[in-house]
């Protein structure tokens, strides 16, 4: 058994309604299951603003079930500024090589100048 990270796609979208990711869809490498999904958020300026989003997962070989992982910001990045907090949801979904997974991200708030980085931990 293996389990790795691998980074499966980034957001700057700003849109408040359910948009594909760059990198989306996201090929798996190997045979085996998604068993986390994690979202970091990082502030581009003293301006940056992320106060709540949503990463969707979907794929075929979930079986019909989506992965959400939801998450929040911390407020204005005005100095000094603490690091956004990390979302973490734990699941545990089958993947298969040649079988995509689509993320979506949707904003609860409209945010100023965010970049969501979206990593899913596999094990195989």
């Amino acid at each position: 058994m293996v389990i790795y990270s691998d980074t499966i796609g980034s957001s700057t979208s700003t849109s408040t309604s359910y948009a594909e990711i760059t990198g989306s869809p996201y090929s798996p490498k190997v045979n085996g299951r998604l068993v986390q999904l994690r979202v970091h958020v990082s502030n581009t300026n003293a301006s940056s603003l992320v106060e709540g989003f949503i990463v969707k997962a979907e794929s075929v070989s979930f079986g019909g079930i989506e992965v959400h992982c939801a998450g929040q910001g911390n407020g204005l990045h005005t100095a000094p500024a603490m690091a956004s907090p990390t979302a973490i949801i734990n699941c545990d979904v089958p993947v298969k090589v040649g079988v995509t997974i689509k993320v979506s991200l949707i904003n609860t708030v409209t945010p100023t100048t965010p970049v969501f980085r979206i990593v899913g931990v596999f094990q195989a």
